[in-house]
């Protein structure tokens, strides 16, 4: 009797560590979030940056909207106030955010920032 009791016990026991017990995700933005899928590589000035500057930044920097007095849409501005670091520095301010809305997604500051470290081309 106290075999078998032994035995379903320890039978018992091996099914339950049978069992799966964990958590599976297909891919990798289920598991960190969208932003563990920010793709930084190869950012250029005429197709990833200018679209989120126009997304983000163009209502108040615009030669039209003459509020900021840093027309973005000219390339000469904002590269050389990407070159100096001022722009990668307000667009990670959560004290004065850039824009003034909120800081705008993670993702999008990362490609800001590839961008500039790559020396902010004209591409």
């Amino acid at each position: 009797m106290k075999k078998r009791l032994l035995f379903c016990g320890l039978l018992g026991l091996w099914a339950l560590l049978a069992l799966p017990t964990g958590c599976a995700y297909d891919n990798e933005e289920e598991l960190y979030g969208p932003e563990a899928t920010c793709d930084t590589t190869a950012m250029r000035y005429n197709v990833e940056i200018k679209e989120i500057l126009q997304d983000n930044c163009y209502s108040c920097h615009t030669v039209a909207s003459n509020i900021s007095g840093y027309p973005f849409e000219d390339f000469d501005v904002i590269h050389d106030y990407a070159i100096s670091g001022t722009l990668v520095a307000r667009i990670n301010d959560p004290i004065t955010p850039m824009p003034q809305s909120g800081l705008m997604s993670l993702c999008n500051r990362q490609k800001i920032e590839a961008w500039v470290k790559a020396g902010a081309p004209n591409n």
